[in-house]
């Protein structure tokens, strides 16, 4: 597998590190709330929980509305279609 993340303080990102001597600029991060939540009024806080052996991630969110805790799962392999895409994307813009 290999798709990553970093856990910042304003969201968690997903980078692909099939090639880990390549430079990433910062546009080719992939926001987990920019995929499940863009307008931000479902989840005020999504945090990543684990990578499963099912081939989910696993998130906690906190949601946008009362603050209630939840779980959000996502397929590893969809992940990696997504972060591969945006970074096919930005080389494209140069």
């Amino acid at each position: 597998m290999n798709v990553y993340y970093w856990a910042c303080p304003n969201g968690t990102l997903l980078l692909d590190f099939s090639d880990p001597l390549e430079e990433q600029d910062w546009k080719q991060w992939l926001d987990v709330q920019d995929v499940v939540d863009p307008d931000l009024d479902i989840y005020d806080d999504i945090d990543l929980e684990r990578f499963g052996e099912d081939g989910l991630i696993y998130f906690r969110t906190s949601s946008a509305e009362d603050g209630t805790r939840g779980e959000l799962t996502f397929p590893i392999e969809q992940a990696l279609v997504l972060v591969r895409a945006k970074k096919l994307t930005c080389k494209e813009r140069g």
